[in-house]
């Protein structure tokens, strides 16, 4: 009986130590989520949390009026450019007042229904130019009958047939594709990829790597391409013309700068790959297309100037 008596009491005290535990642990949860209580409730009714309930209305109708009710500019801006990618409706953009960003709705718009339909006129017209470029290569690159011909501007059409000839190069391991690649940046490694020569290799050492050759138009394996005598690195340090007679369109003004005389060697490649066998002017920095040249441009106008 005792024994019995015994067991009952630890029983009834097991169960007062687990009842206590439980009710320390609750106490402890809940003290927690006062503590963040408060915040979520300042968030509730906070402009953000107002700014989150119009930007979902606002999707889940697909009205870029309500956007407008949105206080943070960017997030205002935001909700219309989704509105008008999801809708495919450039009219859309058009209620946002910044330019800028309005111009990256449209184009982002013309962009994604470029891509979807495979439509090369969409492409020419979206204003960003790296964007536009994009449009036409991606399109290019997923189908290869892309019919570039459609193109106007000499630019994107180069882009377009560089993509086409290029993956036929590679699907054909033929090389005479890769002489067709109109940019030459692209043709340089369609040709270093089948040939496989490094880029950056001088197989004939006459201080012109593979990549510069090609560019150049001058012969990988020839110091002397068009054979009058004169090295090819130093016939266009010159300012002559490495692969046949007289001299490069290298003018002499003191604000030229040759691409081959950039130190940095991805804005050498850069300049090469824009300019060709032009020269670098200094007072012509807006006219660049590359950002990163435009950049260098500019800074090295300062200097200039000074």
């Amino acid at each position: 009986m005792k024994k019995n008596k015994k067991k009952y009491i630890y029983i009834i005290a097991l169960f007062l130590i687990l009842f206590v535990g439980i009710f320390i642990f609750q106490s402890l949860n809940k003290d927690k989520i006062k503590v963040t209580n408060p915040i979520i409730e300042k968030d509730l009714s906070s402009e953000s949390k107002n700014n989150l309930d119009n930007f979902n209305f606002a999707q889940e109708k697909k009205n870029v009026d309500l956007c407008l009710l949105i206080k943070d500019e960017a997030s205002k801006n935001f909700c219309v450019q989704e509105i008008a990618f999801k809708t495919e409706a450039t009219s859309s953009c058009l209620v946002i007042s910044d330019a800028q960003a309005q111009s990256n709705c449209v184009s982002g718009v013309l962009f994604n229904e470029a891509v979807t339909s495979n439509d090369l006129i969409n492409c020419q017209k979206i204003e960003q130019e790296m964007l536009a470029k994009s449009c036409v290569e991606k399109i290019a690159e997923n189908n290869n009958k892309t019919d570039c011909s459609l193109i106007t501007g000499q630019e994107l059409k180069d882009a377009c047939l560089s993509i086409i000839y290029y993956n036929q190069a590679k699907n054909n391991n033929d090389i005479n594709s890769c002489e067709k690649v109109p940019e030459l940046i692209k043709r340089a490694n369609c040709l270093s990829e089948l040939k496989k020569i490094d880029l950056h290799s001088d197989a004939d050492s006459d201080g012109l790597d593979f990549l510069q050759e090609i560019i150049n138009g001058t012969n990988p394996n020839n110091p002397d391409s068009d054979s009058d005598g004169f090295n090819d690195a130093n016939e266009i340090e010159g300012g002559y013309n490495p692969d046949g007679e007289g001299k490069l369109s290298m003018p002499t003004a003191p604000n030229l700068m040759a691409c081959n005389d950039i130190t940095d060697e991805e804005i050498k490649t850069i300049c090469l790959a824009e300019l060709e066998n032009q020269p670098l002017d200094l007072s012509r920095c807006s006219e660049l297309k590359n950002v990163k040249l435009k950049n260098f441009c500019s800074i090295n106008f300062s200097t200039f100037q000074k």
